[in-house]
């Protein structure tokens, strides 16, 4: 058993000791049962949530209406949910109402995909009674019960049977795919903000490109902004190795890039923070990778613009490179400059004025690019230049 379920053990043994049933369930079972590392533990049990307040010392009451508490446990958190049957959904998210029961299988049978209805006692022996296990084994993503029953439930299941091929490698049941082929219409009920949240794990996959693939061929594309009439920008990401990217702002960069539009247009529609539509934009400004494109965008933007052009142009450069060149800069702040705002208002005998901040970056730009050299003396001697 791994780390992180010792760690959480405890939690177990005590809610056992108080007379009730409990199991490690969800995404960190299956996620071990493949090999991969274990981040964050759930837990299942027969205990009410006012159960589970009056056993563990503390705990937060998150999402008590239907069933979860938060336990915390040598300085972690974990979710604690009751056993629950959930009755039909009226929003296409969140079922109408919860009623908490005491059979494990009935609270597994209401999961999405049978790789996540598998439930692990302290001992680490598994409970499955979907053959979770075998669908793991055989690469498959399959859906607990009807396909349409649980993506009528939640449409977002069906981006995220698509993200878990990426992530995963597996292949989706043919009665899934059907029924996502099917049902791509209800996508349109689901928040921007969940889809994005999918897609952008979609796009970090290592198998992203047949993840794509399935998120044309079933049409779901369709159903989310932009890409109903972008397309041909999902055709091209599908046909080049992307696995060098690493950070979202060059994903979407890339995307933006090959749907020649406006960046804030496309991601204001997502509804992506401002920081990424700020990056995206500065990333996306030029193609050029110049020594006054590294200054303005700092390093790290500079290395994220590098690995967006060598996908999207093939124009290669490596980190090393940028790293080298962004460090032999002659300066990394306008802060850095051996002239202030004061020498420029006695040097022209001016009241400040627009014509300040248009001449410090003026000479900022000029010594970047080595044009002259950062000294208080050649800076003015220069500017005088400049004016005749």
């Amino acid at each position: 058993m791994r780390e992180p379920f010792y760690q959480a053990k405890d939690i177990l043994l005590e809610l056992k000791k108080h007379g009730h049933k409990a199991f490690f369930v969800g995404g960190a079972v299956r996620d071990a049962l493949l090999g991969k590392e274990v981040d964050d533990v759930d837990i299942t049990t027969s205990a009410t949530p006012e159960e589970v307040l009056r056993i563990f010392p503390k705990t937060i009451p998150v999402g008590i209406e239907h069933g979860t508490v938060i336990v915390r446990h040598n300085g972690c958190s974990y979710e604690v949910t009751t056993f629950r049957t959930e009755a039909e959904y009226e929003d296409f998210r969140r079922p109408a109402s919860v009623s908490f029961i005491t059979s494990l299988e009935s609270d597994l049978s209401r999961r999405d995909f049978t790789m996540n209805a598998i439930a692990m006692t302290e001992e680490g022996e598994m409970v499955d009674p979907f053959s979770g296990q075998k669908d793991l084994t055989m690469k498959m993503i399959r859906t607990v019960g009807n396909p349409k029953e649980r993506f009528q439930e939640d449409p977002l299941r069906m981006m995220r049977a698509i993200r878990f091929l990426s992530q995963l490698s597996f292949q989706l049941d043919n009665g899934v795919e059907e029924a996502i082929t099917a049902q791509a219409p209800l996508l349109r009920h689901i928040s921007i903000e969940r889809i994005a949240a999918e897609f952008e794990k979609l796009i970090k996959g290592r198998a992203v490109s047949y993840a794509l693939e399935k998120f044309i061929e079933t049409g779901l594309y369709q159903y989310v902004p932009v890409f109903n009439e972008k397309k041909d920008a999902l055709v091209l990401l599908m046909d080049n190795d992307i696995r060098s990217l690493k950070e979202d702002r060059e994903y979407w960069a890339l995307l933006i890039f090959y749907m020649n539009e406006d960046p804030e247009l496309v991601l204001r529609q997502w509804k992506r923070p401002s920081r990424l539509i700020k990056e995206v934009k500065q990333i996306l400004a030029s193609n050029m990778l110049d020594s006054y494109t590294l200054y303005q965008l700092g390093l790290e933007l500079s290395i994220s613009k590098a690995r967006v052009l060598a996908v999207g142009t093939k124009r290669t450069i490596s980190e090393e490179e940028i790293k080298d060149s962004y460090q032999s800069l002659p300066i990394h702040d306008r802060k850095e400059l051996q002239v202030s705002a004061a020498d420029l208002i006695q040097y022209r005998n001016k009241k400040p004025g627009p014509w300040l901040g248009n001449c410090l970056a003026k000479i900022e730009q000029a010594v970047v690019e080595r044009k002259v050299k950062n000294s208080k003396a050649e800076l003015l001697s220069w500017l005088g230049e400049e004016n005749e």
